[in-house]
């Protein structure tokens, strides 16, 4: 008769280890801890917020000091344990010349392997919300969560390597919004200059009102709405929709289908290969250019405004809806735009708006 190769293993352990084996786990429980703090410094000029432990929310208000709300959470069998792990990650804030950081980092009592331990394991989760003092520029950091800004005048220059990027309701002169993986999402808000620079994600913007907004994405969809402005959007694969969009728009890409609407302005803009279809509702007295390499372009232009037409496509048919003002393929006119349109692999279609 054959014995069981696990009962045989269980014969010979030794009975302090049989027993560790056989006992039952313990459960373990969610423990959370929270921390208020107000900081208050003289002369403040820049702010630098650094948590790669969890969210971060910051909203701006009228007093003069900065007030922090500091939630730990952790999963432990009893609250001794809970503590202690606690004890690994604190909150730390200087100041230098104006210049104050807050950090969330490591204790300093802890030796260099308990610090790799505790960075590797992350068995505490942090969440930060900050209530900062208008009209100060600061500067934010985040890793694998979220982090979210509302209601704040100054200027803001936030990173994310994952954890979704979000501001709403902003006043600012300027904003510079950078991740290598993550969602962006931008709303309600007055900015002189945006610049924002996304890896791999999805990107919203909504309710812009600007005069300089500059995006580039490396891969995902990009949508944006209702922006008054000045707008370029470079995105490398993905799509481009848009609706609500007033300004001197410029866009260019390398596999994304286009497609934007109720267009009050000037649109311009190159495309590698797939489609692109725009909707001008009011075109700006200014000279532009649509061309792609593979793909159709279908225009809805109104008949009321002075566009030139250049229209040229090398494997594919050209029509254009009776109506337009001038000529087509002709020099421009005095109190005309003119308007080149060329693919080399597709169709060009010019429609009444």
């Amino acid at each position: 008769m054959k014995l069981n190769p696990i009962i045989l293993l269980l014969f010979f352990l030794p009975q302090s280890l049989l027993a560790q084996t056989l006992a039952p786990v313990a459960a373990q429980e969610t423990f959370q801890e929270l921390i208020k703090k107000d900081l208050i410094f003289p002369n403040l000029k820049l702010i630098r917020l650094r948590n790669s432990w969890g969210k971060v929310f910051v909203h701006g208000w009228a007093q003069e000091k900065i007030r922090i709300q500091m939630t730990r959470f952790t999963k432990a069998e009893t609250s001794e344990e809970a503590q202690e792990r606690f004890k690994e990650v604190v909150l730390h804030s200087q100041e230098n010349s104006g210049t104050v950081e807050i950090i969330i980092r490591i204790g300093k009592s802890f030796s260099i392997s308990e610090r790799i331990q505790a960075r590797e394991k992350r068995k505490v989760k942090i969440d930060l919300e900050v209530w900062l003092p208008q009209n100060i520029p600061f500067a934010l950091s985040t890793k694998d969560d979220e982090a979210q800004v509302d209601n704040y005048i100054g200027e803001i220059d936030m990173w994310s390597q994952f954890g979704a990027l979000t501001i709403n309701n902003i006043t600012s002169s300027e904003i510079m919004l950078n991740c290598v993986k993550c969602q962006i999402n931008v709303s309600k808000s007055e900015i002189k200059k945006i610049d924002i620079y996304g890896g791999e994600g999805e990107f919203n913007l909504s309710h812009l009102k600007i005069d300089k907004l500059y995006f580039e994405g490396q891969k995902g969809n990009l949508e944006v709405s209702n922006i008054f402005g000045n707008q370029t959007y470079l995105l490398k694969n993905g799509k481009l929709k848009g609706t609500d969009l007033s300004g001197e728009i410029y866009f260019k890409s390398e596999n994304t289908d286009i497609d934007l609407k109720n267009i009050e302005g000037t649109v311009s803009g190159k495309n590698g290969q797939g489609n692109i279809n725009l909707d001008v509702k009011k075109w700006i007295t200014k000279s532009g250019f649509i061309q792609t390499r593979s793909g159709n372009i279908n225009l809805f232009l109104p008949t009321d405004n002075k566009i030139e037409l250049d229209l040229a496509s090398q494997q594919g048919k050209v029509k254009v809806d009776e109506g337009f003002y001038g000529f087509l393929n002709k020099k421009n006119h005095d109190n005309t735009s003119l308007l080149k349109v060329k693919t080399w692999s597709g169709q060009i279609y010019v429609k009444k708006r």
